[in-house]
């Protein structure tokens, strides 16, 4: 294969046309999926179509180190870092557009140029209240605090242009007393038309009623895909009125593809469409016949919800474990059968379907965090104090493989953020399903040494693969880390890559002089906004079949040299990318035949190291041995000392040694699948404590010990807490 390697600054179109990147430090800070997109043309984001604006999740920190005085601070002037925030990025704009360095003053026609593009920055449609000419879009809700947040830090989210990252996209420090510190993460772009749709319908709404009755009771929140509203399970009979009624109260549909004429754009999200408890039962009256049967494929074809065509979705399964009635791990006819959680209001996010397929991992950043101040502003009832919130049980059953597996990624501290505003709210996580997947591999390396890691990428892969090599900040005498990486092609099948050092960045095009999309990489900035431990190495394959340019499958190789004096410890991970209800991703894995360097350890997802969130493990329910982990739920401990050293506990996700997975709901009444995974277990811990929060134990103010203490306990002698943590929760009281 003619392959040809060209580092960043030679790179051909479309990435210095869109970024004008100058200088190899300009990939510094910025996220390197982004760097990867842009090397790509996007080919493997999304629907492959170049995005005209992409979502963001930004954090912004004025304070790295929280103190007692800072978090005493009235919420009076906590309001002020929103404010600053505006006038310090005008500020920076104004500076980047006109330049502020030696190198960017050496030509004022290149000067114009930048002030002239900065100018006609594309911006979205959508609400547009800060940074209007810089082309970012940010849903309102992120303009007024959730009360007790904290003065020095602020995670929000934004719609923006690609000029956009190359102004703000950097962890910036803005000067000032303390600085403001910038981390932005990319997510999965949304397809254009729905848009477009959700534009016009935002037009049509002027004038009406924004904000439409919350939820004023104890509720559970479910953040997935695919929600059957119109199930039997999810729905109850009104004597009164004579008519059915879903206790699903909410439903966003992020990707706002719902094509029902009775859905609006959510305020003060501003993006996605959005069905209220009226809208939802406005779907089933005019399906209900004369003797009370309810056709719900006619509801789910009036309502333009395409996300339950299929006989299951992940979500139809995850809804029923945590709030179906009966509760279907429970005996038919008992108590446990009719538990509080049957009864429970139900606020359902779809995530967008290109972020659950999305093989970078950062898919769903943006969306995670928008769901959950989603779910805090449904909760909220501002008409009669915008401080009475209801108590919501969260469960997030999706999640990836990579990222710092130390607590550090911006989605991991916003969600302890969200948690400390909201305490009377319980964030559940999936811990995983890696740990028999061979996707993380541990290795020292010696001073002038080298390892070598295989890494197997299979011959029907329509999409993009990757690998994150995570570095320590320094190497066991205390000096930074010196690190090169190299990649292989399959043997025969190209040529191998320079040894690219840290703060450079080089690309295989498929032939010299190549301008189309690359087919493979490695992003290697000296720090990276996924985490604050250390740096990381994006290795990138492009997929293996389908149209465009293709990479070769095979065995790649990852060649890492120390070119330091110490020794040096790295973590690597595969992302996830296994097949989707789609059928285009296949998982890639590490080629080790002599079990040198894989581990299951260090496993637990993307999102499971935040301190405040609940992570569930999965076991088998088999008392004859002991409920024994299941083999592939995820263990701790996290990186370099950080995170947690495992979930909060672990229940039920195979029912027995024949029995695999648990079964639950389809998408039409009587329909049951059997579905396994950490992702079966969440939803169950979830209702657990849901009931015990209701019946007042454990309090509000300690939901995540009150479910640990309710699990029978592990032997410390016999067993750790990498994939257990404090015991076993059984599936009923």
């Amino acid at each position: 294969m003619d392959l040809a390697w060209l580092p960043l600054l030679r790179a051909p179109s479309p990435m210095k046309s869109q970024f004008g990147w100058k200088f190899e430090s300009d990939i510094d800070g910025l996220d390197p999926y982004v760097i990867w997109g842009y090397a790509t043309d996007f080919s493997g984001f999304g629907d492959g179509t170049k995005p005209v604006t992409l979502p963001l999740l930004i954090e912004y920190d004025s304070e790295p180190h929280m103190t007692a005085q800072s978090a005493a601070q009235p919420a009076s002037e906590r309001t002020a870092l929103l404010s600053r925030l505006r006038h310090e990025l005008r500020n920076l704009a104004e500076q980047r557009a006109h330049g502020n360095s030696v190198e960017q003053e050496q030509s004022r026609s290149e000067e114009a140029m930048q002030r002239n593009r900065a100018k006609q920055l594309v911006v979205t449609p959508l609400l547009d209240r800060l940074l209007k000419e810089w082309g970012a879009t940010v849903p309102e809700v992120y303009l007024r605090q959730i009360a007790n947040t904290k003065a020095h830090r602020y995670t929000l989210t934004a719609q923006v242009s690609p000029q956009f990252i190359l102004f703000f996209g950097k962890p910036w420090t803005f000067p000032g007393s303390p600085p403001i510190q910038v981390r932005a993460l990319l997510s999965m772009p949304r397809a254009a038309a729905a848009q477009i749709r959700e534009s016009k319908i935002l037009q049509s709404q002027v004038g009406q009623p924004q904000q439409p009755a919350p939820v004023r009771a104890p509720c559970i929140a479910i953040i997935d895909d695919g929600c059957p509203f119109a199930h039997g399970n999810l729905r109850y009979w009104d004597n009164v009125h004579g008519q059915w009624k879903s206790r699903v109260r909410f439903l966003w549909d992020q990707s706002g593809e719902a094509s029902g004429t009775a859905w609006r754009v959510p305020q003060p999200m501003g993006y996605g469409v959005e069905l209220a408890q009226d809208d939802v039962d406005g779907y089933l009256t005019p399906r209900t016949s004369s003797n009370g049967e309810l056709d719900e494929d006619g509801c789910y074809a009036d309502a333009g919800y395409g996300a339950v065509q299929a006989r299951w979705t992940h979500g139809s399964v995850v809804t029923d474990l945590a709030a179906g009635a009966p509760n279907p791990v429970a005996t038919p006819g008992t108590a446990a059968a009719a538990d509080l959680a049957s009864a429970a209001p139900i606020i359902f996010v779809q995530l967008p379907r290109s972020a659950v397929d999305d093989p970078t991992g950062g898919g769903l950043h943006r969306y995670v965090i928008d769901a959950l101040r989603y779910i805090d502003a449904r909760t909220s009832d501002a008409t009669v104090n915008p401080e009475t919130k209801c108590p919501v049980v969260i469960n997030l059953s999706y999640g990836t493989f990579a990222g710092p597996h130390d607590g550090t990624s911006p989605v991991e501290v916003a969600i302890d953020d969200f948690l400390e505003q909201r305490p009377d709210c319980a964030v559940m996580v999936a811990a995983g399903n890696a740990y028999d997947a061979e996707i993380h591999a541990q290795v020292r390396i010696r001073s002038e040494g080298s390892k070598a890691l295989r890494w197997s990428v299979a011959p029907d892969d329509k999409t993009h693969s990757f690998m994150e090599v995570w570095l320590p900040p320094t190497d066991e005498f205390g000096q930074p880390t010196a690190l090169a990486v190299r990649l292989i092609p399959p043997a025969g099948l190209g040529p191998v890559s320079p040894l690219v050092t840290i703060g450079t960045s080089w690309f295989g095009f498929p032939a010299p002089g190549t301008a189309g999309p690359a087919i493979c990489g490695i992003v290697y900035p000296t720090s990276t906004p996924q985490g604050k431990y250390g740096t990381m190495a994006l290795l990138c394959v492009a997929g293996t079949q389908g149209s465009g340019n293709l990479a070769p499958a095979g065995i790649w190789t990852v060649e890492i040299c120390n070119q330091g004096s110490g020794t040096v410890e790295i973590d690597a991970w595969i992302e996830r990318d296994d097949p989707s209800f789609q059928g285009r991703g296949k998982q890639s894995r590490f080629d080790d035949p002599d079990l040198d360097y894989v581990t299951p350890k260090n496993t637990l997802g993307s999102y499971s190291h935040a301190v405040h969130a609940v992570v569930v493990g999965g076991y088998l329910d088999a008392q004859s041995l002991n409920r024994p982990p299941a083999e592939y739920s995820s263990s701790g401990p996290g990186r370099l000392g950080h995170g947690r050293s495992g979930p909060d506990v672990a229940t039920v996700s195979e029912e027995s040694l024949t029995e695999h997975g648990l079964r639950a709901a389809g998408t039409r009444t009587g329909d049951t699948v059997r579905l396994k995974g950490t992702s079966v277990a969440n939803p169950v811990a979830a209702r657990r404590l849901f009931n015990e929060l209701l019946n007042g134990n454990p309090p509000p103010a300690d939901l995540q010990k009150g479910l640990r203490d309710k699990a029978d306990q592990r032997n410390p002698y016999t067993e750790g807490p990498e994939r257990v943590g404090a015991g076993r929760l059984r599936k009923l009281p």
